[in-house]
């Protein structure tokens, strides 16, 4: 087996450890993404599940974006009727 990688070579700069961003905006596990939004866990479960709020699979773990959550949130504003 000489001359046979037993490991693929990843081109560019050091393999960092995950830092838990994504394009600059913080990746939250699901509690800490309902501790954000101040409501339950149950609750954000079922908001991700009806696909009401975009996430990211990684492996088979749950994330949510900082900023996907505040554009929920900007979404779901309601404006005054006298404006």
């Amino acid at each position: 087996m000489l001359g046979v990688q037993k490991y693929a070579k990843i081109e560019g700069g050091p393999v960092l450890p995950f830092d838990n961003q994504l394009n600059g905006s913080l990746l939250m596990t699901l509690p800490e993404a309902a501790i954000y939004l101040r409501i339950s866990v149950s609750g954000m479960r079922r908001l991700q599940q009806g696909r009401h709020i975009p996430f990211v699979k990684v492996g088979g773990v749950i994330r949510f974006l900082k900023s996907d959550l505040i554009a929920y949130v900007q979404k779901q504003r309601v404006e005054p009727i006298d404006k």
